[in-house]
């Protein structure tokens, strides 16, 4: 099993969970989001490309933030998926043209 690194692991101790091996460094807030759904087996949010990486070799189900605005336009709490993600790209979120355009044809846009 893979091994999480956590800057400050006082409180995840108790999940019991292993340290990630030296080369794989993640950020403290994927580190602390990817040890507590593990710890209590639930899936994850994340975007970054390493970290969803490291949570799907957990086995853990991971999600970003295209795929919760995909659930929110299938329950009609959204009305479109193209204006939010070109807000997103606007501040800075980076998105792949091709994950645009999937998101878009997933969303019937």
């Amino acid at each position: 099993m893979a091994e999480i690194v956590v800057a400050d692991a006082g409180p995840l101790i108790a999940f019991g969970l292993k340290l990630l091996p030296p080369d794989v460094e993640l950020g403290e807030g994927e580190a602390v989001a990817i040890a507590l759904a593990a710890g209590r087996g639930h899936g994850v949010l994340i975007d970054e490309k390493l970290g969803r990486a490291v949570a799907e070799g957990l086995s853990l189900k991971v999600i970003g933030t295209v795929g919760v605005l995909l659930i929110a336009r299938k329950r009609d709490l959204i009305a479109a998926v193209k204006p939010l993600l070109e807000d997103l790209k606007a501040s800075g979120h980076r998105l792949s043209e091709d994950l645009v355009v999937e998101a878009l044809r997933r969303a019937g846009e």
